[in-house]
């Protein structure tokens, strides 16, 4: 392994469905569960079409008659039973694209085949090329796959004379992984023990709201409340507080239920993101408003990822009392939106609540202004309007 010190390592964190609609194997497969770790290599591909001038578009032919050549905009993506475990980047305009990309997945899967599929990356979405198979029967032995295979295009056939996918793949099984005594493989810190995890379920949870769960102790399990547990790690915190997440907004109250707390918000320390960056001016509080990089994307292209992938890696990070005069820190992560809209218990209320813990926190990013027909405007018209839309919330004995 030494000696792929210098390879490219992507990103497996795909979390993304692709389906063949068409067969790689024309003999019948057996369903076997991978569970274990995917060492994947793609080194590259040969004698891909020109998918660019197979669906060439007026634009495109004026471009090649200026004289700039365009071609397949080629990319891999692995999946297992549609499943996307990890994808290559896109190289431009290249019929032998080299990605020398590697991979360690972990996989818990049950399928046929490891599909290595091959896409052109166009101006809006993608178009398969063709694909590999893989047989799971034959990964399970743990022997490593190695080879230059044939793209199967949609017609059972390779998708171009000569086309080939060169990669290798092996299967390690869980019980041959280091990660029982060494953590997982590739993170920044080391596997520490001693350190405790607490699993929380909305933003707040009223007593007696959920059902009991008794433990494998025979102990009750204490349900926490989310927000309060962030309210009082901030208002606690000696060091360092940082937050990150899609959108923050210090006017959120934290706790909403405790007439204790004079001032829950967030701001003792829409999306709002602006208004936020703006209460933290001149400042000792940092605030950094990181938009999503769409590369070197079309204005277009650029203009999509902006607007809709998003920054969703949100955490509450702070230090805290470890006792003997020692400080230790505490990791809030998952879907932790500290911002309008989010707050909310088991009992999920969407009207009964906009009046006391949902007050002033009522978002609708939706249009709310109309234009009414002249029709519209006459005092019986609009009491008709008005009972239509409400008729689901209210008893229908009241008409």
């Amino acid at each position: 392994m030494a000696n792929m010190a210098h390879l490219t390592y992507g990103s497996y964190h795909c979390q993304g469905v692709q389906i063949v609609p068409f067969k790689t194997s024309m003999t019948p497969l057996s369903m076997f569960l991978l569970h274990g770790n995917l060492e994947i290599h793609v080194k590259g591909a040969k004698n891909l079409p020109n998918m660019d001038l197979v669906n060439s578009s007026i634009g495109d032919m004026i471009g090649t008659f200026c004289g700039k050549i365009q071609t397949s905009d080629p990319y891999v993506t692995v999946a297992i039973s549609g499943a996307v475990i990890c994808r290559t980047f896109v190289l431009r305009d290249d019929e032998n694209p080299v990605w020398d990309q590697h991979f360690n997945v972990p996989v818990a899967h049950y399928g046929t085949e490891v599909q290595f599929i091959v896409k052109d990356n166009d101006f809006v979405g993608s178009e398969i090329i063709g694909a590999v198979g893989i047989p799971i029967q034959q990964l399970i032995t743990g022997a490593r796959m190695t080879g230059a295979y044939p793209i199967i295009g949609a017609n059972g056939k390779p998708c171009n004379r000569g086309s080939s996918l060169s990669l290798w793949i092996q299967y390690i099984p869980m019980e041959y992984l280091p990660i029982h005594h060494e953590g997982v493989t590739g993170t920044y810190f080391p596997l520490r023990t001693g350190g405790t995890v607490t699993l929380y379920q909305d933003a707040h949870v009223h007593k007696g709201s959920l059902p009991d769960v008794v433990l494998s102790d025979g102990t009750v399990y204490k349900n926490g409340n989310c927000w309060r547990d962030i309210y009082d790690a901030i208002s606690q915190a000696r060091w360092l507080v940082y937050i990150t997440g899609w959108s923050i907004y210090h006017m959120v109250h934290l706790v909403r239920d405790d007439p204790l707390v004079t001032n829950g918000s967030l701001g003792v320390m829409n999306t709002g993101d602006d208004e936020t960056k703006r209460y933290f001016k001149n400042s000792c509080v940092k605030v950094l408003l990181c938009p999503r990089s769409a590369g070197k994307g079309s204005r277009a292209k650029k203009q999509e990822t902006g607007t809709i992938y998003t920054h969703h890696q949100k955490s509450v990070i702070v230090d805290a009392v470890a006792g003997n005069n020692r400080r230790k820190i505490i990791a809030f992560v998952g879907g932790l939106d500290l911002c309008k809209g989010r707050y909310d218990t088991p009992e999920h209320p969407i009207f009964s609540t906009l009046l006391t813990v949902h007050k002033d926190d009522y978002h609708n990013p939706n249009f709310v202004d109309v234009t009414l027909e002249a029709w519209y405007e006459n005092p019986e018209s609009l009491e008709c309007v008005r009972r239509r839309r409400w008729m689901g919330q209210l008893n229908w004995q009241q008409f």
